[in-house]
């Protein structure tokens, strides 16, 4: 149901762990305190809290990010 894309940023308390050779892949971490910025998505996050007081069942399903790490 939501299907469309968001844009996060990572403002903090994130850990790329590289791996193999490519040194732009690998294992993102970001830890449950972390602040993210919605750089494109906003409404989406309205609409989909929304959602979620009418039916609660909503929350199992997913959707597609994007992270942005500074």
């Amino acid at each position: 149901m939501f299907s469309r894309l968001w844009l996060l940023q990572l403002m903090e308390n994130i850990v790329l762990k590289k791996s193999g050779k490519n040194s732009d892949t690998g294992i993102l971490e970001v830890s449950m305190d972390a602040r993210f910025l919605i750089n494109d998505g906003q409404h989406r996050k309205s609409a989909i809290l929304a959602a979620l007081k009418e039916d609660p069942t909503l929350g199992d399903e997913t959707i597609s990010i994007v992270f942005l790490c500074r």
